[in-house]
């Protein structure tokens, strides 16, 4: 019976360790088999008050102030020009990943695997987008 009872509690002990160890979180940059594909997509920045908008099917993107009033709301250009000219493609080719930098993200080319480094700022000589080469 102890013996029974020790092999039980290993077998518990090793199950609720590899369950612990198991990431069972969706990843933020999958779609989940639940979500539909979209043309545009809405990214939290590490700012309150700040969100990027991307295009999904051109790589173009938005930053979007928001606040209580109309002075704290607007949007500006982080990148005019597409990056594909090629837009048949469909949606979510394009997906923003944030870095540990504030005002920095990777913008990533599902198809080709291009990517680029994206600084949104309230400066607009500070925004840009540089291919990462």
């Amino acid at each position: 019976m102890k013996k029974a009872f020790l092999s039980f509690s290993l077998l518990f002990v090793i199950a609720l360790t590899n369950y612990a160890q198991a990431d069972i979180r969706p990843s933020t940059f999958q779609l989940g088999q639940n979500q539909k594909t979209v043309p545009y997509r809405i990214f939290q920045t590490q700012s309150a008050k700040v969100c990027i908008k991307l295009d999904t099917r051109t790589g173009q993107m938005w930053q979007i102030h928001f606040g209580q009033d109309n002075s704290q709301r607007f949007i500006n250009n982080l990148n005019e020009q597409p990056l594909v000219k090629n837009t048949l493609d469909g949606n979510d080719r394009f997906t923003l990943i944030p870095t540990q930098l504030f005002f920095t993200f990777i913008l990533l080319d599902h198809i080709t695997g291009k990517t680029w480094q994206v600084d949104w700022s309230d400066d607009p000589q500070i925004r840009n987008v540089n291919p990462i080469q």
